[in-house]
């Protein structure tokens, strides 16, 4: 028994000193280090049957090194001027050089990338719910709540609709659909839940959108513009990030409304980490710098 309580003192000791030292990272090649290492005391925790706890302290240092890893590569477009989604559109040399120099594919560094931008009330809520729950830490499972759209966690109504925007907006619209939401937190008696697949069903009238915000709200805004051109109204919230494929390829297309400052969601004390727009489906193209909404 004082064995078994040595080797995991010894193991939550290690992962303390990788912890402290990603207070110092300044490279990609040193963050992934560190997630490497944890990494390999988080297996030799499962080996020697050393508990959750442990697996859990040292998966929980792999996923701040791989989100370190992804802030790392994110600056380089802040840098620049202009934010890249590597594994679509990145003519960006500087960054794959880096990416190659860390001996890391592009999907690879991608993913850091998703894990760097899930902001970090989410984030930290998630560590901790794991934690409390005695459940096993992956990067792949915080993914999850991004993919399922920060504002429709159901760890947090964090990135909810702000309740005084949308009531401002459904006076001058009068929705009668949600395209996209959970029975807790849908904005109209009649909506489409994860068990709808609203991609898959038909959007008519005057719709409201809030998507998620991950790799996949390309898809829903296509829908929502597919869904103008066949005679709804879908008035969307995204971020307000320009210089991606489907902004050009979709939003342009549709009245864009910019939004003063960051949006505070589900009544958070904290601003979104993105600026926010609505985009109109089914008005005529235009660009408005909105000041009916007071946020400064």
């Amino acid at each position: 028994m004082s064995n078994a309580l040595e080797v995991r003192g010894g193991m939550l000791a290690q992962i303390g000193h990788a912890k402290a030292a990603l207070a110092e990272v300044e490279t990609i090649e040193d963050a992934l280090r560190i997630a490497g290492f944890a990494e390999s005391v988080r297996y030799a925790a499962r080996q020697a049957e050393a508990g959750i706890r442990v697996q859990n302290a040292a998966a929980e240092v792999r996923l701040r090194a791989e989100r370190r890893a992804g802030e790392l590569l994110a600056s380089m477009d802040t840098a620049q001027g202009a934010r890249t989604d590597l594994g679509t559109s990145s003519n960006d040399e500087k960054k794959l050089d880096a990416i190659e120099r860390a001996g890391i594919k592009v999907p690879t560094a991608y993913r850091y990338e998703q894990v760097a931008r899930v902001p970090e009330p989410v984030f930290e809520e998630h560590l901790a719910a794991k934690v409390e729950a005695g459940e096993e830490i992956t990067t792949s499972g915080l993914l999850t709540v991004a993919r399922l759209g920060y504002h429709t966690s159901s760890a947090t109504d964090q990135w909810e609709t702000p309740p005084e925007l949308y009531a401002l907006l459904d006076t001058e619209f009068g929705f009668g659909l949600d395209v996209c939401a959970l029975p807790e937190n849908a904005k109209c008696e009649r909506f489409f839940g994860p068990d709808d697949d609203g991609l898959a069903q038909e959007w008519a009238g005057v719709c409201w959108m809030n998507p998620p915000y991950g790799s996949e709200i390309a898809a829903w805004v296509g829908k929502a513009h597919a869904a103008a051109a066949a005679g709804a109204t879908v008035v969307c919230l995204v971020p307000a990030r320009t210089d991606t494929a489907w902004w050009w390829d979709h939003c342009r297309h549709g009245q864009v409304r910019f939004l003063r400052g960051r949006l505070k969601f589900g009544g958070g004390t904290m601003g979104a980490p993105f600026p926010s727009a609505l985009v109109i489906f089914g008005l005529p193209a235009s660009v408005i710098w909105w000041d009916k909404w007071p946020t400064g």
